[in-house]
Formats: C-alpha cells, sequence, structure tokens
C-alpha cells in the first residue's frame, strides 16, 4: 500500500511539474504586434515596403506572420528575422515586402522562435493587427528589378560587406565648428556583380544636433565605396548591409545619455530661419526638440535677438513622437513667424508634465545657440502672406489623400538618392496655403518633385479660421 501510495505521489508531482512548464513557456511567449506600418512605395506601384514592430523578448530571432489580404489576394506567410533595439531590446522590428500593396490587409502573428530554441513558442492568440498610417519617412524606390531581401540587412549570411574601396565621409567643417557629433547608419544594396551600392539610404542618424549635417556625407560616402559581390553556396546574390559612419572631434565628445538634458526634460536640438521674401514680409522660424521621457505636455520657449532682448513663446498642444526604431528618444516640432528675421538663440525655460508639475530650466548651452538657415530654396505661398501665428505646433502628415511624388532621373538618365523634410500649413480645406523645403535634399529636381507631390495631397483640415502645420519627409532610393 505505501509503495501505491508513493507511485501516485510522483506521478502528481510530474504532471504538476509538466503543468507548471507549459504554463511558465506560455508566460514566456508574450510576444505580440505593436504596428504594422506602410514605410516605402516602388514606382510602379507594383510593391511597398511595410514595417512590423513588436513587442518581444530580446532572445527572440524569428517571427512568423501572416498577411491576410482579403478579398485583394489570397493571404501570404512569412518567417523572419527579429531585429532588436540599439537602446533598449524590450522590442523588436521587421520588414516586410508585399505586392500587390496591402492597403486594406490585416497582420497576424503565428508564433516566434528564440535562441536556442527549435521549436516555434506560440503567443496567445490576439486580434489581427490592422494597416495603419504612415507616420515616418516614406521611401521611393525603383521596383523595376528585383531586390534582395529586406530582412537581410541585418541578419545575412555575413555581418559585414566586404570592401574593395571604402570611402570615409567628409566631416564637414560647419559641423565640427558646431560641435556636432554622432553615429549614422547607411543602409545599401550591394547587387550581385559587386561594385558600387545599387541603391543607399539613411536608417538612422544618432546626432548631438542637425543630423542633416552629417547624414548626407555618410550617404556621398557609401555611395562612393566599392563592395566584392555577396555570394551564398558559391552563388552570387544581392544583398543588404548596415554601414555605420562615427563622427567624433576627440576630447569633445558626445555626452552620455545620463546628463545629456541637464535637468530639464525637454532640450532643443534644432533651429532653422527662413528669412523673409518678397511675397512675405516674415521670416519663418521652425524648431525641433527632444523629450527625456514622454510626460511633458507643454514648455515655454524662449527666443533672444541680436540686441540680447528675449521673447517667450508658450508651446501649448505639445505632441511627442517615438522613441521609434530611428529616434532614441521622444521628439516634438513647432513653427511661428515673425516680422525679425535676426533671431540668434532659443532654449526652454519651462517644462509642464502631465501631472501639472512645472520644471525651470536653465539655459542649456548644447541647445541652438546659432539659428541655422532653412535649408532648401523652394517654397510655395498661395494668396496673401499668414498674419503673425504662435508657436504653431507641427504634427506628422496626415493624409485624406497622399500623392507619391515622381521619381525623375538626372541628366545623365539614373536615379539619385535623395532625402528632404518639407513643412507645410494646412487651412480649413485641408489644403496646402503654405510650404517650406526646410532640409533639402541638395537636388533642386528631387526637392521639386516632393513639393509638387506634397501640394497635390490633400490634409485632415485645420478647424475654421485656423491652420495646421504638417511634416513631410521623403526618402528617394534608387
Amino acid at each position: 500500500m505505501p509503495a501505491r501510495l508513493l507511485l501516485l505521489s510522483v506521478a502528481f508531482v510530474l504532471s504538476s511539474l509538466v503543468l507548471a512548464t507549459q504554463t511558465s513557456r506560455a508566460e514566456e511567449c508574450s510576444a505580440s504586434i505593436d504596428s504594422f506600418a506602410p514605410a516605402g512605395h516602388g514606382i510602379s506601384g507594383k510593391e511597398s515596403i511595410y514595417l512590423v514592430t513588436l513587442n518581444v523578448d530580446p532572445d527572440v530571432t524569428n517571427a512568423e506572420f501572416v498577411v491576410h489580404f482579403g478579398a485583394s489576394g489570397p493571404n501570404v506567410t512569412f518567417d523572419v528575422p527579429v531585429t532588436h533595439g540599439r537602446s533598449s531590446q524590450l522590442f523588436g522590428w521587421t520588414w516586410l515586402r508585399l505586392s500587390p500593396p496591402a492597403d486594406d490587409a490585416t497582420l497576424s502573428m503565428t508564433s516566434v522562435t528564440k535562441f536556442g530554441e527549435s521549436q516555434p513558442c506560440i503567443p496567445s492568440a490576439a486580434q489581427p493587427t490592422h494597416v495603419t498610417a504612415n507616420n515616418d519617412a516614406a521611401t521611393v524606390y525603383d521596383d523595376s528589378h528585383p531586390h534582395a531581401d529586406l530582412a537581410s540587412a541585418t541578419t545575412g549570411h555575413q555581418t559585414e560587406p566586404i570592401g574593395l574601396r571604402k570611402v570615409e565621409p567628409a566631416y564637414p567643417e560647419l559641423a565640427q565648428m558646431e560641435n556636432i557629433m554622432g553615429t549614422v547608419a547607411v543602409e545599401i544594396e550591394v547587387g550581385p556583380q559587386g561594385g558600387a551600392p545599387q541603391r543607399a539610404w539613411i536608417r538612422w542618424a544618432d546626432t548631438t544636433s542637425q543630423s542633416d549635417l552629417l547624414s548626407q556625407p555618410s550617404l556621398n560616402a557609401a555611395n562612393a565605396s566599392t563592395f566584392a559581390a555577396p555570394t551564398f553556396d558559391g552563388r552570387p546574390e544581392s544583398r543588404e548591409y548596415s554601414l555605420i559612419y562615427t563622427f567624433s572631434l576627440g576630447e569633445g565628445a558626445p555626452r552620455s545619455s545620463d546628463d545629456e538634458f541637464d535637468g530639464c526634460p525637454l532640450e532643443l536640438i534644432n533651429a532653422r530661419v527662413a528669412a523673409p521674401s518678397g511675397t512675405d514680409p516674415n521670416a519663418w522660424y521652425f524648431l525641433s526638440a527632444n523629450a527625456k521621457s514622454g510626460d511633458v505636455t507643454s514648455a515655454l520657449i524662449a527666443v533672444e535677438d541680436e540686441y540680447g532682448r528675449v521673447a517667450r513663446y508658450p508651446w501649448d498642444q505639445l505632441t511627442l513622437r517615438g522613441p521609434s526604431i530611428d529616434e532614441r528618444y521622444s521628439t516634438a516640432s513647432a513653427l511661428f513667424n515673425s516680422p525679425d528675421p535676426d533671431m540668434k538663440a532659443m532654449w526652454v525655460v519651462q517644462v509642464t508634465n502631465s501631472r501639472g508639475a512645472i520644471i525651470d530650466c536653465n539655459r542649456n548651452i548644447d541647445e541652438p545657440g546659432r539659428i541655422a538657415s532653412a535649408i532648401g530654396s523652394t517654397r510655395f505661398i498661395s494668396g496673401k502672406p499668414l498674419d503673425i501665428l504662435g508657436l504653431e505646433p507641427m504634427e506628422r502628415a496626415q493624409f485624406t489623400h497622399e500623392v507619391v511624388p515622381a521619381y525623375p532621373k538626372g541628366a545623365d538618365g539614373n536615379r539619385t538618392a535623395g532625402h528632404l523634410t518639407i513643412d507645410s500649413i494646412v487651412d480649413g480645406s485641408g489644403r496646402v496655403i503654405d510650404a517650406f523645403v526646410t532640409s533639402s535634399s541638395g537636388i533642386d529636381y528631387l526637392d521639386a518633385a516632393a513639393m509638387k507631390a506634397a501640394l497635390a495631397s490633400t490634409y485632415e483640415p485645420a478647424p475654421a479660421g485656423a491652420v495646421r502645420a504638417y511634416q513631410l519627409t521623403y526618402r528617394f532610393v534608387p
């Protein structure tokens, strides 16, 4: 009798262990889809690139998805590698290339695979995730010829391309004068014949200020470099890689993130001015800020003119974006116009958080001590100039109808890579009444193509009698 009781006890303990192991494994498999959004468009419209961001543990290496096209096509299954964030490994992302584009599709996650485990882990059932609006830079690329698998950028068969001639980027004199340092990642695709990249674009830029000053030299260096043809099992193939470029001034190295904000939750990182023109007597100022957390709801900004006089602008309805793959901190942007074209500095005076607490900030010497000229000569203005505005928050563009820019060719018949930003002001009809190229690609015909698309699009309208400011970023990738 005791022996039988002992066997029953052992069986009970084993059953409990199995149940506990299954329960523990189910709890560990907590992966979910955070967002599913378009990131780029092919010129022909045959395909699009989608970015999927995930809530996953850092040991997840792969994820399997099903794209439900509905009436427009059959479901498609992907098993793709997962890349983890640079600053935090508690999220990940991957890319999907879909043809036809998934305008009304949904995405489901069926399993994830963890490092060192051969069996996939099945997340708990969840509702399919719908496609959301693109809240990041739109990439316009040439889809007339096949490209490498997007996921291979970080998980390819080799981690570094074999460089035949590696060109180092020039460190712009203005960036050195302004003590601008940091790191830029350029994504490249090397074709089966090797040589110069078939296409290149900026993946992310982590810089102390004005990342565009370092991004273009990095892009130029990548395009000027040449590489050996990638191979797999002895066969040439196309493959994508990330090239990392670091800009440093030695002893003036960037500060650590612990002291980057000097005790203030918000820091201005960029300030630009578009000078008065023949049709508008007022100057336009554009500013961007980083927030240490997403807890900032409003701020007070100080602006100093050339005579040392200081004006203060309340920044109400301050809307933070991110952090994201490309942006390490939460960010916000705004604009205002002024009859004074000679403002020389801006800084944060005061910040209010979501609990109503007010934080006073000292003038930060690292905030824009010089307001740069808005890069780009292209501007559109409809009718008479706008009256003087207060500090108007800048939102990511919200379209009611988005027009994708045409991708023009240069005089040599080839397409050139470029990256630019357009800030547009929209009225109650949802149409643009004023627009600026605030960060130029450096190529006039790309700026013009992007401006034409921005003006042809329509947007979520402003309330009656008011305006809304929208920011649009375009990346052109051959």
